[in-house]
């Protein structure tokens, strides 16, 4: 069986949608686990509509917690044998969990991965991986590729085994307002020894600005925090899989990324600092000099300094994409 894990959150336009493309699904073996968030529209009343027509929907009303929450929850009150998740403004391919499963399967692999679709009012355009079987050292270099995309960051493209989640407690990151689904699959891919990929968009994203997983913050420095946690899993996942950390191809990716992002973001000085400490140690570069630059930034605690600092290392950030 299959647990479809759906978090909700005043989403009435597209709930309908969303629910209706997982049970019309072509796999039938399935459970529909509806989490309403505390949603204050006719969200819940429709998730209480499907629930009562369908013994295998779930429909579960909770205060306003989180997506995080809802998810981790959502685990809990599964029972099938793999795990999947679908955000609530969003739909899916009639085939997809089918799909997904026979890839599992035939290649007897520990998580399947999957293109999608990205949809505005605007456009629509599609982001597909190629078809893959891989071990840590292939799937480091699809992370560098890919990095913080959902083909790599995202829960719901992905069918996870649920084994694997409960065994070693595996859950979403709550508090966290930025990538806590990417830690979350960071988390899990560090329990794994293969990797597969099938090269068809099966999930559909929405792109709408008010949505439970999609929420802005305000908040630089909690940004900032978040986004160093989830760059932090990488390296971690590089280290404990017996990867050369200095040659990582995930490691440099993100190397690169994060120099950007605290250069232009313009982060508090303390944040900074331990960030150029880990870039130096991640990174190629061996030069003294840069070694001597962050204890003297420690020293001189000045945020012209430290841009000047990271703006150096930026220049030297590897590129991987092609």
């Amino acid at each position: 069986m299959v647990s479809v894990i759906v978090p909700v959150y005043n989403v009435e336009m597209y709930l309908v949608r969303c629910i209706e493309s997982i049970i019309n699904q072509t796999y039938k073996d399935i459970e529909i686990i509806l989490i309403d968030d505390g949603s204050k529209d006719q969200s819940y009343e429709i998730c209480k509509r499907y629930a009562d027509k369908y013994d295998f929907v779930k429909a579960i009303h909770i205060e306003n917690h989180g997506v995080s929450f809802a998810r981790n929850l959502g685990i809990e009150k599964s029972t099938g044998e793999y795990i999947q998740f679908v955000d609530s403004d969003d739909y899916i391919e009639p085939n997809m969990i089918e799909l997904l499963l026979m890839e599992k399967k035939r290649r007897n692999t520990d998580i399947v991965l999957c293109g999608y679709y990205r949809e505005s009012l605007e456009k629509k355009e599609s982001f597909v991986p190629n078809d893959t079987n891989c071990d840590y050292n292939e799937f480091d270099k699809l992370i560098a590729y890919w990095t913080f995309d959902p083909i790599i960051g995202s829960p719901c493209n992905k069918l996870f085994d649920s084994k694997i989640i409960k065994k070693n407690a595996i859950r979403f990151h709550e508090g966290v307002t930025y990538a806590e689904d990417f830690c979350f699959c960071m988390d899990y891919y560090t329990h794994l020894t293969r990797f597969s990929a099938v090269p068809n968009a099966l999930y559909h994203y929405r792109d709408t600005p008010n949505s439970l997983t999609k929420k802005n913050t305000l908040d630089v420095d909690k940004l900032w925090m978040d986004q160093f946690a989830a760059c932090k899993k990488i390296f971690d996942f590089v280290n404990k899989n017996g990867l050369d950390v200095v040659q990582s191809y995930a490691a440099k990716q993100i190397y690169s990324y994060i120099c950007s992002f605290v250069f232009y973001k313009k982060i508090r000085t303390s944040g900074i600092l331990n960030a150029i400490r880990w870039l130096v140690k991640i990174s190629d570069i061996r030069h003294k000099r840069l070694i001597k630059s962050t204890k003297k930034l420690s020293r001189m605690g000045n945020l012209n300094y430290v841009f000047r600092v990271v703006k150096f290392l930026n220049l030297f950030a590897p590129v991987v994409r092609s």
